[in-house]
């Protein structure tokens, strides 16, 4: 039978708290919140109660706290479907949450060292993920090594306002329903390995071409 959810929705962190420790089952239909830093046990409470949540981090003073962060849904029975995370100060890896359809990860900031090349930031199994949104955050390049295991249902996908100079098309093989990726406001000059690329939509605006390139493609 399908579960019910509430139309309440939870905008603030002393709202947040107080269905945390009542200890409700109660499922709401969105939370949203600011925090210091990811605290397991509330985030995993929210996974099982909530079907759109909406984290916000605080800047953190030292990184002397930053630690990589797993969220691994394997036989969790989470039920969050949509799930925006923003300003995230270290790396982390979402796995295996089969439930969720939207992902937001806006101003994710990693730990400086990698910042660029996404080795404390991973991707596993989320086959049922139509949208994934990667935006305003410090990307240099998208690499195979994001994307692990099963990305079946993925649709669009968005890495607009990143700090982008090329792309290799041929990655988007990995997502065999791709109608859609975001590519503006980057500082794309070319794109590789278009051949044998079916998509319905590439937005690439305000980019900055190379001119040869663009001719030989044209």
């Amino acid at each position: 039978a399908n579960r019910q959810f509430s139309e309440e929705s939870y905008d603030n962190n002393e709202g947040v708290w107080e269905l945390v420790n009542s200890g409700s089952v109660q499922l709401v239909e969105h939370v949203s919140m600011k925090i210091y830093h990811i605290q397991m046990d509330l985030v995993e409470h929210l996974f099982h109660h909530v079907r759109n949540l909406s984290i916000s981090l605080t800047s953190l003073s030292s990184m002397d706290y930053c630690e990589l962060t797993r969220f691994n849904g394997y036989e969790r029975a989470w039920l969050v479907e949509n799930l925006k995370l923003e300003n995230h100060q270290c790396g982390f890896v979402i796995e295996n949450v089969d439930t969720l359809r939207t992902l937001k990860l806006r101003k994710v900031i990693l730990a400086p060292i990698s910042a660029s090349t996404l080795s404390d930031f991973k991707l596993k199994n989320l086959q049922n993920l139509t949208e994934l949104v990667f935006n305003y955050n410090e990307l240099s390049q998208i690499t195979q090594s994001i994307f692990e295991g099963a990305f079946e249902g993925l649709e669009v996908l968005d890495v607009s306002h990143n700090h982008l100079t090329e792309i290799d098309m041929s990655i988007l093989r990995l997502f065999p329903k791709l109608r859609h990726i975001d590519l503006s406001y980057n500082s794309i000059h070319q794109m590789q390995n278009m051949h044998n690329i079916h998509i319905r939509k590439i937005t690439v605006d305000f980019n900055r071409f190379d001119c040869e390139w663009l001719i030989y493609h044209a």
